[in-house]
């Protein structure tokens, strides 16, 4: 096997295996669950997509070696995919952290690129602050804001010829936010993204902080939707590779997300990084801590999930049929999802409000980035059960 970021053979090592996830955790059910209907998958709760985790040894590149690239992309231009959307204050004020940041290499004659901008939390943040901004997304709901007169929007699949005969302007800053990790050819992807930029350009990166999931055993992270993941120095040796120098970094959500800015200067260095080797202790705590979570569902018997994105169905996948079925409903203030089911469940979701917390002995929450938050406000709104916090597996 040839890996996508280093493009060297026969260096790779796998480290976790877990089959029966969803093909995409960013999609959810228009309708309950059937088992006659043999679109649904691996069952109930479940899907047909399997995750085979692994790493290259020469560069560091951790990835799904199971990625299925023609089976991702259906899911993502299916009307059932809805991209995330801010509804939650410290969602906001990170929104902001981030825009000062970046403000530090704009100004008012900047031409932006970003690429697969979802709702368009960024670019809503940013388009009063440039000279223009031209967004490419291949989701049939993304970018609620369209009506921005600097603003250009393209819907399709990031190609660097089709980008590039669209563009009307010289790029001087790209974005790209929790992207990365679902391309399955970041090198290739890399190198279009700096050829479309010019000389001293900026580039924004910000994904998933592997080390810090790791270390907190976080399984659910893992997901299908998710081709790759990375540690700060793997990208740092990548980027130099291809001619662009760290200059800038920010850390978000108490370092489960990482942004690092680049700026493309024909910078070379043939000193290299180092970066972490994982072995079988991933798949050991990994599965250590799935069975930990099961065995906590033991004790209750009406549990809600809070959030119904990518955590809440990845947290599906991973828990057994009888923890399941135990439960009965899910929580989340995006209205675009409420109303809709959960993939390949019973489970409904809807807002949280008071007549909805009845009979409920535990909610799992499945929103790692605001976990506070959330807590908060059940208990203004009188919840009185238990917690199951996902970023730690901890009851409250």
């Amino acid at each position: 096997m040839v890996c996508a970021l280093c493009q060297k053979e026969n260096q790779i090592q796998n480290l976790w295996v877990h089959e029966n996830v969803f093909a995409s955790s960013g999609k959810l059910s228009e309708k309950p669950y059937l088992n006659t209907d043999e679109l649904w998958g691996g069952g109930y709760c479940k899907g047909n997509a399997k995750i085979t985790l692994t790493q290259c040894k020469n560069c560091g590149y951790v990835f799904n070696a199971s990625f299925d690239l023609e089976q991702i992309n259906n899911e993502y231009s299916s009307q059932t995919y809805i991209s995330r959307k801010i509804v939650s204050k410290e969602m906001s004020e990170n929104i902001q952290s981030i825009k000062n940041k970046i403000l530090k290499y704009l100004d008012k004659n900047s031409h932006c690129l970003e690429i697969a901008p979802g709702s368009g939390d960024m670019v809503l943040a940013l388009i009063d602050e440039v000279e223009s901004f031209t967004t490419i997304d291949p989701s049939l709901v993304s970018l609620e804001l369209k009506d921005a007169k600097n603003l250009k929007h393209i819907q399709g699949f990031f190609d660097y010829e089709f980008v590039k005969n669209k563009l009307e302007h010289e790029i001087n800053f790209v974005l790209f936010r929790h992207l990365l990790e679902h391309i399955n050819t970041p090198y290739d992807f890399l190198n279009d993204v700096i050829k479309l930029l010019a000389n001293e350009g900026i580039i924004y990166v910000e994904v998933p902080n592997l080390d810090e999931f790791i270390e907190h055993n976080r399984f659910y992270e893992v997901f299908n939707d998710h081709c790759g993941y990375y540690q700060k120095n793997v990208l740092i040796n990548v980027l130099n590779d291809l001619g662009c120098e760290l200059i800038d970094e920010i850390f978000l959500y108490e370092k489960q997300h990482m942004g690092l800015f680049f700026r493309k200067n024909n910078f070379k260095t043939d000193k290299k990084l180092e970066f972490k080797h994982y072995d079988s202790h991933i798949a050991k705590n990994f599965n250590q801590a799935i069975k930990s979570l099961n065995l906590k569902f033991q004790n209750y018997q009406n549990i809600a999930l809070y959030g119904a994105g990518a955590h809440g169905n990845s947290l599906l996948n991973f828990l057994s049929q009888n923890c399941l079925l135990k439960i009965k409903k899910c929580f989340d203030l995006d209205i675009r999802k409420q109303g809709q089911y959960l993939q390949n469940s019973n489970i409904k979701i809807s807002k949280p409000q008071p007549q909805e917390f009845k009979s409920l002995d535990l909610i799992l929450l499945a929103v790692p980035l605001y976990e506070q938050e959330v807590i908060n406000l059940l208990r203004e709104k009188g919840y009185k059960g238990d917690f199951i916090k996902s970023k730690n597996m901890k009851i409250l």
